[in-house]
């Protein structure tokens, strides 16, 4: 099997007014959705960021952030294992963050780095 990342984005709860019990349930969804990829040999690891960072860029001048730009950030990761590209999707199909207005989950291959 090979590694993929899942870029997990989406609106926040509060921007898309979900009550407590919501995102109670929601969140049980998560965890049934995690239980489901570590049963089936798929988790390697994952977690949430936090809502604040810092982005630097080219010219090295360092700005709160990320997400300036708008609703849609970056909430965590997922690493998985996969047969392949298709497996891999098919398996981010099942994703709750899919829930969430504009809730989108990248799927992308890990590719060793050549030292």
């Amino acid at each position: 099997m090979k590694p993929y990342l899942y870029l997990i984005r989406s609106e926040s709860f509060a921007d898309a007014g979900w009550s407590e019990a919501e995102i109670e349930a929601h969140m049980g969804r998560w965890g049934a959705y995690m239980q489901s990829l570590v049963e089936g040999g798929h988790f390697v690891e994952g977690e949430p960021l936090a809502d604040a960072g810092q982005v630097v860029n080219s010219q090295q001048v360092v700005t709160d952030g990320p997400f300036a730009e708008g609703k849609e950030v970056v909430g965590g990761y997922l690493i998985i294992k996969a047969n392949d590209a298709a497996q891999a999707a098919q398996l981010a199909k099942g994703c709750p963050v899919l829930e969430l207005a504009g809730g989108t989950v990248e799927v992308r291959e890990v590719t060793p780095m050549e030292m």
